[in-house]
């Protein structure tokens, strides 16, 4: 039944909930992409940095912006460029914890700015 369940995206639902760093970010909006080969040049850098961390290490500052920047630009991928599906920026950070939504936001605002 659990096969039949995530064929279906319901354990898609259940992870997004659990949406609290920027690493979960890039993880989850990677997942809804119909062909990765599209933006496997992009996963680069989460692989880097993921492959850099020991168990338990949180992610440093600058990697989350840099995991910040590969979310949008996955984020952007999605919401233009999708084939199966439609995405707004809206619906995928709504499944974000408010925390890392929040940082998110104050990450583009900042970069507008900057």
């Amino acid at each position: 039944m659990s096969f039949i369940r995530s064929f279906f995206g319901a354990d898609r639902k259940r992870e997004a909930k659990d949406i609290n760093t920027a690493l979960d970010m890039v993880t989850y909006a990677a997942s809804l992409v119909s062909n990765p080969d599209e933006i496997d040049p992009t996963l680069d850098r989460v692989r880097a940095i993921s492959a850099s961390l020991n168990p338990g290490q949180p992610v440093s500052p600058s990697d989350t912006q840099a995991l910040f920047d590969v979310y949008l630009q996955i984020e952007a991928h999605l919401a233009t460029k999708e084939v199966i599906r439609t995405f707004t920026a809206q619906d995928l950070r709504a499944k974000f914890s408010p925390q890392i939504r929040q940082q998110l936001e104050a990450y583009i605002t900042d970069k507008k700015e900057g």
